[in-house]
């Protein structure tokens, strides 16, 4: 038997995890932007700006992949009784 195995609780701690860090992810950048903006100017920052962006996007995929996973075992396991 493989050890690798997908195990539905396992999976779903791993994405609840993914998406809480990618949450933290996103906070923490739109602070550090805020203050880099505040600190530097906008023309000093722009770089920056895109960063909160590309973590509150993965943050929603993350939330989606999480949710349809869900789906998915709450499904099967309806099918099993």
């Amino acid at each position: 038997m493989s050890k690798n195995q997908n195990n539905p609780n396992r999976l779903e701690k791993v994405y609840n995890f993914l998406e809480k860090f990618w949450l933290v992810v996103a906070v923490l950048s739109v602070c550090l932007t805020t203050y880099i903006v505040i600190d530097s100017g906008l023309a000093e920052a722009k770089f920056y700006i895109i960063l909160p962006v590309i973590a509150t996007s993965i943050w929603f995929m993350r939330r989606r992949l999480r949710k349809s996973y869900q789906k998915m075992v709450d499904a099967q396991e309806q099918e099993q009784q």
